[in-house]
């Protein structure tokens, strides 16, 4: 199996994502409560970092274990059991680490357990999507480089004989 090269993805999806999501979802709450933009945006980094190196170390894993163009739908499957167990954990956990601490100053309604979970979710489907893609379509390009060499070689054989 090949290296997963998405040194170029993640350089630009984790301060996409992490800027995106925290302005488009956090930062009217903040700037109502005085929270710094800096704060919530570096925390919305690390968390961001956080989610998609664990979706990708489930990637990686289902690649591993069921690589074949033919697995497919196994692959995918593994792949949103991962996704939704391990991102619900991760959120959960936070939320309840800034909850516990008052971290940002107040306490974690149940809207805010839901908000941070769900959301993380919405960026990691499209994610795993073009990761998904990518390899699809790799795997099907080398499956169809691999039939044209069996039609050439056999084309050999024959005018050989």
């Amino acid at each position: 199996m090949e290296k997963l090269n998405d040194r170029w993805l993640r350089l630009a999806g984790v301060p996409l994502i992490s800027i995106v999501s925290n302005f488009i979802f956090f930062q009217p709450d903040n700037d109502a409560r005085h929270i710094s933009r800096w704060m919530a945006l570096g925390l919305s980094l690390v968390e961001c970092v956080l989610v998609w190196e664990v979706a990708r170390i489930g990637i990686l894993w289902a690649r591993r274990r069921y690589p074949r163009l033919n697995q497919t739908a196994p692959r995918i499957l593994a792949q949103i059991l991962w996704f939704i167990s391990t991102t619900v954990i991760q959120r959960i956990i936070i939320v309840y680490l800034y909850d516990i601490t008052r971290f940002w100053g107040y306490a974690m309604t149940e809207r805010a357990y839901w908000v941070n979970t769900l959301i993380p979710l919405l960026f990691v489907v499209p994610l795993a999507t073009i990761y998904e893609a990518r390899y699809l379509y790799r795997q099907w390009w080398t499956t169809y480089y691999e039939a044209e060499q069996l039609k050439k070689s056999r084309f050999k054989v024959s005018s050989i004989r």
